[in-house]
């Protein structure tokens, strides 16, 4: 076999595992078989994807925002990149860069589900819930039986402060199979909010994780078997922290403590990190109190 199909074999071979990898939601795996393939064929425009997939999971925005673009370069009429930098731009905080490729994408193939994804996500961040919850619908329409995106919607609804449908449109994700602990937590505040609890959902979200993983330590606190402090205590990273600080002042909120509602929904709402869920719902319940994030 010459060099040259030698190459080829290995290259095919590489970006074949990682797609596998991918699949396992294995990104770590991912990229270093990606990084065989590259090194064989750097502008190659499918490895360069799923070289940018791979980082957007790890949340090494900047290089996947790079490799996105390689994958442009070699497919520049593929929505669903356009789609994936938009959103890579917006965990950049870039709104101007995102924006320049949703119009690109939705010029391309506005109805695939990444665009739709990405201009939701554009939209919710941006506080008009009605339009970001009009993208996630016409996402379930394009993908009726995927579980996620009703629990994405369910999650939006939370946003916009509609309690009753965040909890029914949640629940109905968990019913069709859906597992997932952010979403728990979102519907256990859901149901809080209504006089009721997620407590099952959250033995089951809890069961899922290793002792210590996050968010693991959240729902230990909110079944009342750690305190607040140990649940700050655990939270490593600024996002653990900004999550922790929702958490608590969601609970404060309910509970009719406004001072100290206020002062924890303060502390996640100031977090840098965009498209953070908790970042974003508290400076929406701030808004709410007609507090000033």
């Amino acid at each position: 076999m010459g060099r040259s199909m030698l190459n080829a074999f290995r290259m095919m071979r590489s970006v074949y595992r990682a797609q596998r990898a991918i699949s396992r939601h294995d990104h770590e795996s991912a990229r270093v078989h990606l990084d065989v393939a590259l090194a064989i064929q750097p502008n190659n425009g499918l490895a360069n994807f799923l070289r940018g997939v791979a980082c957007y999971e790890l949340l090494e925005h900047e290089d996947a925002y790079a490799h996105f673009s390689k994958s442009l370069a070699a497919n520049p009429n593929d929505a669903n990149t356009f789609a994936l930098r938009a959103l890579t731009a917006m965990r950049l905080d870039d709104i101007e860069r995102a924006r320049a490729d949703l119009r690109h994408a939705a010029a391309i193939g506005e109805r695939t589900i990444l665009t739709q994804l990405a201009l939701a996500t554009l939209r919710l961040q941006s506080g008009d819930y009605d339009a970001g919850l009009c993208h996630l619908r016409n996402v379930e329409a394009l993908a009726p039986k995927a579980k996620e995106h009703k629990a994405a919607t369910g999650i939006a609804l939370f946003l916009k402060g509609d309690h009753l449908q965040a909890r029914d449109s949640l629940r109905r994700a968990f019913a069709a199979g859906f597992t997932d602990a952010y979403a728990a937590l979102i519907l256990h505040c859901a149901e809080t909010r209504l006089g009721g609890n997620a407590r099952s959902e959250l033995e089951c979200a809890a069961a899922a994780l290793s002792a210590g993983r996050w968010p693991r330590p959240v729902i230990e606190w909110l079944m009342e078997r750690a305190t607040a402090e140990d649940m700050l205590a655990d939270a490593s990273t600024d996002r653990e922290r900004a999550e922790a600080h929702f958490y608590i002042g969601h609970c404060h909120l309910v509970a009719g403590r406004c001072d100290d509602a206020t002062h924890h929904l303060k502390m996640a709402a100031a977090s840098p990190l965009f498209m953070l869920t908790e970042r974003e719902a508290a400076r929406a319940e701030l808004a709410r109190l007609g507090i000033a994030a």
